[in-house]
């Protein structure tokens, strides 16, 4: 991706899409329509802050010491994989997602609610489990 652009592009895409997700997200949990002024505005804040914090940092020379991680491992063919993501909203209230996978990243099917399940990482956690467990077996997958 780098080298078709500068790492000045992408930062700026970065900051866009993170205020575009930020305004999405507003107007789905908190019903806040963000004009897109706004949002472009937040996004060059967000660009500036950025700039600002990295001026300040002196580079390190630090050599990984481990391979880069892959965020998503594919399971064997004929096997489906279930990911299960939450997200804390405020007080007792969760966003929970599921997608479901075949060896091939081919997404079979995805969902996301909105639940209260308490404050407890380990409860909302099993809750998201226990709803991407259901949501496959809606779909017919059988464990």
């Amino acid at each position: 991706m780098l080298d078709k652009h500068t790492q000045g592009d992408v930062i700026i895409f970065a900051s866009l899409v993170y205020s575009l997700w930020h305004s999405r997200n507003k107007l789905i949990f908190e019903d806040q329509d963000i004009p897109m002024q706004i949002v472009i505005e937040s996004a060059m804040k967000v660009l500036s802050q950025f700039q600002q914090a990295n001026s300040k940092l002196h580079p390190l020379h630090i050599q990984p010491s481990v391979a880069p991680v892959r965020f998503w491992i594919a399971p064997p063919d004929g096997v489906f994989k279930l990911n299960t993501d939450l997200a804390f909203k405020d007080g007792a209230n969760w966003g929970v997602g599921v997608v479901v996978r075949d060896h091939e990243g081919f997404v079979l099917g995805a969902a996301s609610w909105q639940k209260q399940c308490g404050a407890e990482v380990r409860v909302a956690e099993a809750l998201g489990l226990c709803l991407g467990l259901q949501f496959a077996l809606d779909m017919g997958i059988i464990f």
